[in-house]
């Protein structure tokens, strides 16, 4: 607290303000006249950067490389910024919580918000890094810290870097959206992750480093009108992708049909809202900017990250934003991070920690609900483990308090107790596969095109093939996408398409690789009937199978187990000669099988009906990736069975009958039980072990009957 006086011949007052630890400080001025009347308030935010070298304290057994190799993560915090959020925290009972997280075998990771982090640029607040590690140090156990970049997390110094809607106003939805591609930015984030890695790159301390969403709600997040990221940064990148593929004005104005003077000219497009795709050149010129900012953007910061910090355990949201999955796949692969999504117990995100899983990278999947519910717990940890190679998932807001207080609930109770079963048996489950591998195939540019947003939403058909795979089938799929690499696409014996009309050429190369060097594609006849950016039917893949004419009808087609829709005529060259595998009683062709190289596409005649064909394509994955080891009969359960090296297993969860994925304990206890048969088992086998909790599981004559609640996941090995 400090007085002046200010006069005409004492008109500067030179104020010695704290010089403490480094962070940011606020300078509050009350301005009074002689009398002693207030005339004003100001405030002046003020930062103090710490010179000093930072030696991280040693241990003589640490390793930085985490013991616990696939941790379940605990967020501790939420991951929007929460102003009312620390006033609401159990301080008395928060050091209990974080031990009983350790006892029960997780890793407790605690969020930071940017804003927090580095009020003042430069001026980092490591006291508040500081007081989550000093749980580190308390317990003799690493932490996790997560750094929070999205839209409300974002230090209010750079949030005049907006991201713009296409009439040029700020876009706001809830809380501030910034757009990544201002230079400021950049180099503002880049600094930060810096000093943080270059800090506690040696410290035994910390677990691992999170990325989290950011800088809007996820990446590129769209906001439906508004749409995209018009702001002038984007506008000015966008410009110079643009020069750099086509070189010259003329070229780019003769595609386009425009009249462009310069290539500094050009403006972000919009989208034509009354197709049901969007098939404008200028618009798909766009989206691949898109993607191709992305992913060189997470190399960016990941690449070097890593050049700082070799070994920490490191883990990076990609799902909201980012994009097509597996165009990501390479960097999060190079670079040795983590990949983590939200919404942990949806499709999508199993869809798309498949999609990473598949191209060799580690997943943790990761919930998302504010109010965490036992049922969010299950679902979440079931799709990590079916999507293989289980290396944890992330719980996300805690186990103490979401958007407000709780003291150990029983909800949280038995939300610990869970997945203390799963942590206990974590090695185990890392080496878990599917028993039948085969996959489903998804068309990620098709999907952001017809949704204009860049976030992946999955198509009905997408979600139909899983729903048949995992309750009708008991054969759950993995996924790829027409972004995957050939490897991925390799390593299933056989890869099912979900009508993807629109394919790139290189998409489609990739297909017909993967089926030369073995593998069984069953594809549409309209697969890749379009190039993005065109409305032009050019039946590219058709075409160099051999199609020269396909004559399109709206006819709907049944044989024995399997229905065609938009039934389709093909007139086939004379030299491709494919055989017809299926036809109807009146002798009309539904399924081709067309051999190429070592491996063959079958073709259906039109788009397979899914939800009406389950017998065809249980038939299908038995005879090329193999016949389910069991048979199970259960009504809306998922079922899987996976093995590992040494032994099989069986996952189980029904649906809730409302079909909530975020039910409450209360909810589930009380849900009328669900019946499940399973048989196949061999004659000597007497039972199962149960992994999680309960009974082990009884056989006789090869055969198992449970009562299962639904939302709980159960797990019995063999």
């Amino acid at each position: 607290h400090h007085v002046a006086q200010l006069s005409r011949d004492n008109p500067t007052v030179i104020l010695k303000v704290p010089s403490g630890r480094s962070g940011g400080y606020d300078l509050n001025m009350r301005w009074e006249d002689v009398n002693g009347h207030k005339v004003d308030n100001h405030q002046i935010r003020y930062g103090i950067a710490d010179p000093r070298l930072f030696q991280a304290p040693t241990r003589n057994d640490a390793n930085i490389r985490t013991e616990q190799h696939h941790p379940i993560m605990m967020d501790m915090f939420s991951t929007h910024n929460d102003p009312s959020q620390y006033a609401r925290l159990p301080q008395a009972s928060l050091t209990t919580r974080i031990v009983q997280t350790y006892e029960s075998g997780l890793i407790p990771r605690l969020g930071l918000a940017w804003r927090d982090f580095e009020p003042v640029p430069g001026c980092y607040q490591w006291f508040l890094v500081e007081r989550y590690l000093g749980y580190a140090q308390m317990s003799g156990k690493p932490v996790g810290i997560g750094l929070g970049y999205s839209g409300d997390s974002i230090p209010q110094w750079l949030w005049f870097e907006e991201l713009m809607s296409q009439d040029q106003q700020t876009i706001h939805a809830g809380y501030h959206y910034v757009t990544p591609m201002g230079e400021r930015f950049t180099k503002a984030l880049m600094r930060a992750n810096e000093a943080f890695l270059n800090r506690y790159k040696n410290d035994w301390r910390l677990a691992g480093f999170h990325y989290y969403a950011g800088p809007s709600e996820g990446f590129l997040t769209d906001t439906p009108p508004d749409v995209s990221d018009y702001s002038p940064d984007a506008r000015a990148k966008f410009q110079a992708y643009l020069a750099d593929k086509y070189q010259q004005i003329e070229k780019l104005n003769q595609a386009w049909q425009t009249q462009y003077k310069s290539f500094n000219t050009i403006q972000i497009p919009q989208p034509d809202w009354d197709q049901a795709c969007e098939t404008s050149l200028p618009w798909t010129d766009f989206h691949f900017f898109k993607v191709n900012f992305v992913s060189q953007r997470l190399d960016q910061l990941q690449s070097r990250a890593r050049a700082i910090d070799p070994n920490h355990i490191m883990m990076m949201y990609g799902k909201e934003g980012f994009g097509p999955t597996g165009a990501l796949a390479s960097v999060y692969r190079k670079n040795n991070f983590r990949y983590s999504n939200g919404g942990g117990e949806t499709i999508m995100a199993y869809v798309q920690s498949s999609i990473m899983q598949s191209a060799g990278v580690d997943v943790q999947c990761e919930g998302h609900y504010v109010q965490p519910n036992l049922g969010s717990v299950t679902r979440t940890a079931a799709n990590a483990i079916l999507a293989g190679g289980y290396t944890g998932h992330n719980q996300m807001w805690g186990l103490v308090w979401a958007k407000k207080a709780h003291e150990m609930v029983p909800e949280y109770q038995a939300i610990t107790r869970f997945n203390a079963a799963i942590a206990k048996i974590s090695s185990e489950l890392n080496q878990l596969q599917l028993a039948t591998p085969w996959a489903g195939y998804h068309a990620a540019h098709q999907d952001i095109l017809a949704g204009r947003s860049f976030r992946m939403r999955g198509s009905h058909a997408l979600m139909t093939l899983q729903g048949v795979a995992t309750q009708a089938m008991h054969q759950p799929c993995a996924w790829v996408d027409d972004t995957s690499e050939l490897a991925a696409l390799s390593r299933y014996p056989l890869i099912v398409d979900t009508h993807s009309k629109v394919l790139t050429k290189q998409s489609i190369d990739v297909i017909l690789d993967y089926v030369k060097q073995g593998g069984t594609f069953v594809a549409s006849a309209y697969t890749g009937r379009y190039q993005p950016g065109s409305d032009a039917a050019t039946d590219t893949l058709m075409r160099q199978l051999g199609v020269v004419q396909i004559n399109t009808t709206e006819q709907r087609i049944t044989a024995t187990g399997l229905t065609i829709s938009e039934f389709a005529q093909l007139t086939w060259d004379k030299q491709a000669a494919p055989k017809v595998l299926l036809a109807n009683t009146q002798n009309q062709p539904l399924i081709y099988e067309l051999p190429l190289g070592k491996g063959r596409l079958l073709i259906t005649a039109g788009l397979l009906d899914i939800s009406r064909s389950t017998d065809w394509l249980q038939d299908t994955v038995g005879q090329v990736a193999g016949v389910n080891p069991l048979q199970i009969t259960a009504n809306k359960t998922l079922a899987a069975v996976m093995q590992s090296a040494q032994h099989r297993y069986l996952l189980l969860i029904a649906e809730m009958p409302d079909r909530s994925l975020n039910a409450t304990q209360q909810q589930i206890t009380s849900a009328p039980r669900v019946d499940v048969t399973i048989s196949g088992f061999a004659p000597q086998l007497k039972s199962l072990t149960n992994l999680l909790d309960g009974e082990d599981l009884s056989i006789s004559n090869q055969q198992a009957n449970v009562q299962i609640m639904p939302g709980m996941l159960y797990l019995f090995r063999w």
